[in-house]
C-alpha cells in the first residue's frame, strides 16, 4: 500500500513486481529504493525521499508520483498513465531497447532532465514528449523520436538523435557541437523537423526526400547514404566532411568553412550528386575530393588562403573564382567553362609525367610542385610562374609570364620565353632556348626585371632585350645592389634601349647594345655611351639659361630636339597648341610659368661633345593666352588640352569605372535627346597613374596627382574640401583644391572597392573586398575606427543619413549586410548584389548576375518584390526632388529611370558603352 514499515534483509531487484496501491499520501517508499518492476495503482501520493533505481519497468497506472528532485534509474519501459511529478533526473540506463510512454504534455506528464545512456536504443512508444530542462543523449546511446513531438529545452547530444522527419521538434538550445541528428524517414519532407543548426547529419534508412526551407549549417559532417536531399536554393555551411552516395539536388551554394581538413565524396558527378556554387573558404588545411568524379555548375569560388584538391578526380566546373589554390594532380579530365585568370593559384603535384596542362593554358598564378610536365600548347601566365620540384618541359611552345619566374628544380626549354609584365623578377638558375623581355608601351615608366644575385640566366638562342624609346626602357638590376647577377649568352643578341646594372655576363658572349644605358658594375656589355644622365638620376643645378655645365647628352639623340615635358597643357589657338608649347619651352619663353622648371635644350646647337644640361621630366604649364592675337579678351576656358595623360571624355561622360563628381559643382542632365548628359565642372577619376582631375565641360585634365601605385577607391567628403583615396594598404587624404597631400593612415590591406564618407564628413567607411569587412577610418583623428565583418566580396558600402546604420553589397555570397551600432546581419538577396539605396525605409538593391532590383524592408531585411529589369544592373541613384530611381544596365548598356513607388520604367536610355556609374548632384 505504501504506509506499512517494511524491512527485507536482501531485497529481489532481477525479477517480479512490487506494486503499490494505496490511497494515501506517503513521503517514501515502504520496500526501499531498488526494484525490477515497480507500479503505482490507485488514488495515492507518492514521493521519493532518494534516488530509485528500477532495473525493470517502472508503471504508473493512476495516482501520483513526484520524484522530489531525485534522479531515477531505469533499465526497463517507462509508462505514465497516472500523474508524474518531476523535478529531477530520469537516466534510462538499460541493455535493450527501452520506451517511454510519456503520458501526454502537461504539468503532470513533462520530464525536468533526461538523460540516455543506454547503448542499443531508447524511444518514444505513444504520445508527445516534453522536456523541462535538458535532453542528455551519451556517448554510443541512441534516442529515436518514432514520430512524435518533442518539445526540449537544451539538448546536450553525445550520441545520436534519430528523426523520421515528420515529427515536430522544439529544441530552444540546440546541440552544434556535438553528436548526431539521424533522419530515417521515407517520405517526402519541406523543411527538417530537427531545424538547420547540427553538428553531424545525416540521412538514411527510410530513403525519404527532404526539401529546405531556410540555410542550413553543419559544424561536423553530412552524410546522404539513403534518399534525396533537396536545397531549394538555400546555402549549406559545412565544417567537417560531405558524403553523397545517394541524391542532392543543389541549386544554392555549399560552402566548405572548416578549421581541419575535410574531404568531399560526391558519388559522381550526374544531375543528383553535383553542385551548383561551392565557396572553399576553410584556410586552416585542405578541401579534398576523396573518390568519385565532381561537378560544380555554377560557380566555384576558393578563397583567400584556402586549397581545393581535386585528387586526380575528374571535375567540371563552369567558372571559377580562385583567390586561393587549386591543387591539381595532372591526369585529371578537367573542364572549366570560365577559368580565372586575374587571381588565385593552380598548382600541379602529380608524380608521373605529363603532356598538356588539365586546366588549360591561361592561369594567373602557376606551380609545379610535382615530376614532369610537358606543354603542347603556348602558355599565357597573368601572375607567377614557379618550379618547385620536378621540371617544366616548353615542347618547343611559348610562354608569356606577367609576374614573377621562380625556377627551384628543373626547367627545359626549346621555345621562347616571354617576361610580359611591367615590374618582374627571375630567381632561381635556368637556361632558355630564346628569352624576350620588351617594353613596347609608351608610358614613361621602365619594364623593371630584377635577377637573383649569384643565379645564372643561360641563353642558347635569341635572347632580345628591347625598350621602347629613352623613357620607356628595359631595365635589368640584381636582388641585391653591388651583388652581381650572372648571364650567360651563347646565341643571337637583340638589345636596344636597356638599362642595366650589376650584371656579370663573362661566361658568354659579349651583349651588344644600342640606346642603352650602363648603371654600373656591368662586364662584357658594350655599346653605351661615355656618360649618360638618366631622367631621374641625380643632376646639377642649371642656370637660368638654355645651357647647364658639367654633364653630357646621349650622342645618341643628335639630330632630334630633346624636350624635358611629360605633360604639357595648350589651347585651341594655332599659335598655342603643342607645336607652340614645344618652340616655347625651347626658346624660354615668358609663356613658361617661372616655377623653377629645368630650361629646355636642343643638342644640335652645339657640336657632339658640347657639356648640356641633362634634361628632366616635369610639368610644363602654357600661358593660355601666349601668342594669341587678341589676348586681353583670351580666357582660360578657351582651350583645350593637347598632350599625353588626357583622359577621354566621350559626350560629356567620362568613360572610366571609378570617378567622383567634386561636391557643390553644377552638373546639367539633358535626357530630351535620349542620352544621358553628365557635364561636371570638376571630375576625379582613379587611374592607373594617379587621380586625375578634369575639367570636363572643356574636356580639360587639369592635373594628375600621382598617387605611387594604381589608387582602388576614391571619394570625396560632403563638403568638398577634401578627396580620399586608398592606395598600397593606406588611406590618403588631398586638398581638393590645391591637390596638396595632407595626411595618410595605414588601413592594413588591400582589395578596398569602395569609399563612403559620413553626412558630416567626419567618418570614411571602406568596403575590403579581399578580406570581407567594412574599416572605418576617423578622419579628424587619423585613426581606425571599429572593423564589420561582411558577407562575401563586399563592393559597395552605404551610410544612412537617416539611421547612421551601414550596408554593404556583398557580390560573392549574394548577401547585404547590415551593420546597426554592435549589431550585424546578412540577408540574402540575388545571386550577386552590386549596389544599396536606402528610400522611404525600404532598401533597392541591384543584382548584377539577374539583371534584377530587390527591395527589402530596411528594418527587417524581409524582401518585398524583386522587379526584373535588364542584364546586369549595377549602379544605383535616387533623384530626391523628382523621386525617380536610376539603374545602369552594364551589359546591355543602358540607364533606366524608374518611378521609386512602382518601379515602373519612366526613359530608358541607351547607346552607352558598359555604364558602371551614375552621379546626380543638386
Amino acid at each position: 500500500e505504501g504506509g506499512e514499515t517494511v524491512s527485507i534483509g536482501t531485497m529481489d531487484v532481477d525479477s517480479g513486481l512490487v506494486k503499490y496501491d494505496g490511497m494515501g499520501n506517503y513521503a517514501s517508499l515502504a520496500a526501499g529504493d531498488n526494484y525490477f518492476d515497480l507500479e503505482f495503482d490507485n488514488t495515492g501520493t507518492w514521493a521519493l525521499d532518494a534516488d530509485l533505481d528500477v532495473n525493470g519497468d517502472l508503471t504508473f497506472t493512476s495516482g501520483t508520483f513526484d520524484d522530489n528532485g531525485n534522479t531515477i534509474y531505469l533499465s526497463g519501459d517507462w509508462s505514465n498513465a497516472g500523474s508524474y511529478v518531476g523535478s529531477g533526473t530520469l537516466v534510462l540506463d538499460g541493455a535493450t531497447t527501452q520506451n517511454i510512454n510519456s503520458g501526454g504534455i502537461g504539468n503532470n506528464d513533462d520530464f525536468q532532465n533526461l538523460t540516455v545512456t543506454n547503448n542499443t536504443d531508447a524511444q518514444l512508444s505513444a504520445n508527445n514528449i516534453l522536456i523541462n530542462g535538458a535532453l542528455t543523449i551519451g556517448s554510443g546511446s541512441t534516442f529515436n523520436s518514432k514520430t512524435l513531438d518533442m518539445t526540449v529545452d537544451t539538448l546536450v547530444n553525445n550520441g545520436q538523435l534519430t528523426l523520421t522527419g515528420n515529427e515536430t521538434i522544439s529544441i530552444t538550445n540546440m546541440d552544434a557541437d556535438s553528436g548526431l541528428v539521424q533522419y530515417i524517414g521515407s517520405g517526402m519532407y519541406l523543411g527538417l523537423s530537427g531545424g538547420y543548426d547540427y553538428y553531424n547529419l545525416e540521412f538514411t534508412t527510410g530513403g525519404g526526400s527532404w526539401q529546405l526551407n531556410d540555410d542550413l549549417d553543419i559544424n561536423g559532417y553530412i552524410s546522404i547514404q539513403v534518399g534525396t536531399l533537396t536545397d531549394m536554393g538555400f546555402d549549406i555551411n559545412l565544417a567537417g566532411n560531405w558524403s553523397n552516395t545517394a541524391s542532392y539536388e543543389g541549386t544554392g551554394t555549399v560552402t566548405f568553412d572548416g578549421s581541419a581538413a575535410q574531404t568531399i565524396t560526391t558519388g559522381g558527378s550526374d544531375d543528383d550528386q553535383d553542385f551548383q556554387n561551392l565557396i572553399i573558404s576553410n584556410t586552416s588545411a585542405n578541401v579534398e575530393v576523396v573518390t568519385n568524379s565532381f561537378q560544380v555548375g555554377g560557380t566555384l569560388t576558393i578563397n583567400n588562403g584556402a586549397v581545393f584538391d581535386t585528387n586526380a578526380q575528374d571535375t567540371e566546373i563552369g567558372t571559377l573564382s580562385n583567390a586561393g589554390t587549386l591543387l591539381l594532380n595532372g591526369s585529371e579530365i578537367l573542364t572549366i567553362t570560365n577559368m580565372d585568370t586575374d587571381s588565385g593559384l593552380v598548382k600541379y603535384d602529380g608524380v608521373a609525367g605529363y603532356t598538356g596542362l588539365a586546366a588549360g593554358d591561361s592561369y594567373y598564378d602557376l606551380e609545379f610542385a610535382g615530376n614532369n610536365f610537358t606543354l603542347n600548347s603556348a602558355l599565357d601566365v597573368n601572375g607567377d610562374l614557379s618550379i618547385t620540384n620536378g621540371t617544366l618541359i616548353d615542347g618547343a611552345q611559348q610562354i608569356n609570364v606577367a609576374g614573377d619566374f621562380s625556377n627551384s628544380s628543373g626547367f627545359t626549354s626549346t621555345g621562347t620565353f616571354v617576361l610580359a609584365g611591367v615590374n618582374q623578377s627571375v630567381s632561381g638558375s635556368s637556361t632558355f632556348n630564346n628569352l624576350t623581355v620588351q617594353d613596347s608601351s609608351d608610358d614613361s615608366t621602365d619594364h623593371t626585371v630584377t635577377f637573383e644575385a649569384g643565379q645564372t640566366q643561360a641563353v642558347t638562342g635569341i635572347l632580345t632585350l628591347a625598350g621602347n624609346d629613352s623613357d620607356d626602357r628595359v631595365k635589368l638590376v640584381s636582388s641585391v645592389s653591388g651583388a652581381q647577377w650572372l648571364l650567360n649568352s651563347s646565341g643571337t643578341v637583340n638589345v636596344d634601349f636597356v638599362n642595366v646594372q650589376d650584371s656579370d655576363a663573362s661566361a658568354g658572349n659579349t651583349i651588344s647594345t644600342t640606346n642603352s644605358v650602363d648603371s654600373g658594375n656591368n662586364l662584357n656589355w658594350n655599346g653605351f655611351p661615355s656618360t649618360v644622365v638618366e631622367s631621374g638620376s641625380s643632376v646639377p643645378s642649371c642656370e637660368s639659361t638654355n645651357t647647364c655645365g658639367n654633364e653630357l647628352i646621349d650622342d645618341s639623340v643628335q639630330g632630334e630636339d630633346v624636350y624635358g615635358e611629360e605633360e604639357y597643357y595648350g589651347y585651341d589657338d594655332a599659335a598655342a597648341d603643342q607645336s607652340y608649347a614645344e618652340n616655347a619651352a625651347t626658346d624660354d619663353s615668358e609663356a613658361l610659368e617661372n616655377t623653377g622648371v629645368e630650361k629646355i635644350v636642343d643638342p644640335d646647337a652645339g657640336s657632339e661633345n658640347q657639356q648640356q644640361g641633362p634634361f628632366i621630366k616635369t610639368e610644363i604649364f602654357i600661358d593660355p593666352c601666349a601668342g594669341v592675337s587678341d589676348s586681353a579678351n583670351c580666357t582660360e576656358e578657351s582651350g583645350i588640352t593637347h598632350g599625353r595623360g588626357s583622359v577621354y571624355v566621350r559626350e560629356g561622360v567620362v568613360d572610366v569605372n571609378n570617378l567622383l563628381i567634386y561636391p557643390g559643382e553644377s552638373i546639367v542632365t539633358d535626357f530630351n535627346d535620349g542620352k544621358s548628359h553628365i557635364i561636371p565642372r570638376a571630375v576625379y577619376v582613379a587611374t592607373s597613374e594617379g587621380i586625375v582631375v578634369i575639367r570636363a565641360k572643356q574636356s580639360q585634365t587639369i592635373r594628375t596627382f600621382r598617387t605611387g601605385s594604381a589608387p582602388e577607391a576614391i571619394g570625396v567628403t560632403p563638403d568638398g574640401e577634401r578627396v580620399i583615396y586608398t592606395v598600397d594598404g593606406k588611406l590618403a587624404r588631398i586638398n581638393s583644391k590645391s591637390l596638396q597631400p595632407q595626411s595618410i593612415v595605414n588601413v592594413n590591406g588591400d582589395g578596398f572597392s569602395a569609399i563612403t564618407i559620413s553626412a558630416d564628413g567626419k567618418t570614411a567607411y571602406l568596403a575590403n573586398q579581399r578580406e570581407d569587412k567594412i574599416q572605418s577610418v576617423n578622419l579628424e583623428s587619423g585613426t581606425l575606427g571599429l572593423s564589420y565583418s561582411t558577407g562575401s566580396g563586399p563592393v559597395s558600402v552605404v551610410v544612412s543619413d537617416h539611421s547612421g546604420k551601414i550596408y554593404s553589397a556583398n557580390s560573392l555570397d549574394g548577401t547585404i549586410t547590415v551593420i546597426n551600432g554592435n549589431h550585424t546581419q546578412n540577408y540574402k538577396v540575388g545571386t550577386s548584389p552590386y549596389d544599396i539605396v536606402e528610400v522611404d525605409e525600404k532598401l533597392y538593391v541591384s543584382d548584377a548576375s539577374t539583371g534584377q532590383i530587390h527591395v527589402l524592408e530596411a528594418d527587417s531585411g524581409q524582401m518585398v518584390t524583386s522587379v526584373d529589369l535588364g542584364l546586369s544592373i549595377r549602379d544605383l541613384q535616387y533623384d530626391p526632388n523628382t523621386r525617380k530611381l536610376f539603374a545602369a544596365d552594364y551589359a546591355a548598356g543602358t540607364v533606366y529611370r524608374l518611378d521609386i513607388e512602382t518601379l515602373s520604367i519612366q526613359n530608358k536610355y541607351e547607346g552607352f558603352e558598359r555604364p558602371a556609374s551614375i552621379l546626380i548632384t543638386p
